[in-house]
């Protein structure tokens, strides 16, 4: 009867070792994808549509990603991915207000250009700045070999801030035709 007893205990730790082993998490798959795949080839690309404004103007930055193949360059996918812009400080440095634009995005080998997103920026920079920046910036999963490695882009894009225009100097009045002109009058002569 102890025999049984003992097994029946043996047979009991055995499975919960098992179930313990089943339970547990499994560690993050990492891998390389596409196999073969050689090159970091993730492009970020921030646009302007005005390449000059003044307080108060509304600039729109876009917002570009490509992962595409180049000759024997073979792109790895990039997953988990998040795009934030970056707007300007007041005093025009890329420190001000960030914008997400896309968050827990994949951008697969093969990817053409994708616009990710816009950020709109109301101009309020200080009085005097003369040039502003914006930042955006990618970072994601790059699975380039059997043990995956992050990737990050960070880009910057200036703008010109003038100051408002002064208005518009109108020329000096110019005499009229019908206004008489008086001359001084002429000395008489005198002859000798």
């Amino acid at each position: 009867m102890k025999k049984d007893k003992y097994s029946l205990r043996g047979i009991a730790r055995t499975l919960i070792a098992c179930l313990a082993v089943a339970l547990s998490p499994l560690p993050a798959f990492a891998h390389q994808s596409p196999g073969g795949c050689n090159a970091n080839r993730l492009d970020l690309s921030i646009i302007k549509d005005k390449t000059s404004v003044m307080i108060g103007d509304t600039i729109t930055y876009t917002v570009t990603v490509t992962n595409l193949d180049f000759g024997s360059d073979i792109a790895c996918d990039i997953t988990n991915a998040s795009v934030d812009v970056t707007l300007p400080a007041p005093d025009g440095t890329a420190t001000g207000t960030v914008v997400n634009l896309a968050t827990g995005v994949n951008y697969p080998a093969g990817t053409n250009t994708t616009i990710v997103g816009t950020a709109q920026y109301v101009v309020a920079t200080d009085p005097g700045i003369e040039d502003m920046v914006a930042q955006a910036e990618i970072s994601g999963t790059l699975h380039d070999a059997p043990v995956d490695h992050s990737a990050q882009i960070i880009k910057t894009l200036g703008t010109t801030v003038v100051a408002t225009p002064a208005p518009p100097i109108e020329p000096p009045d110019q005499p009229q035709n019908n206004t008489p002109t008086s001359y001084p009058s002429a000395l008489p002569r005198t002859g000798r």
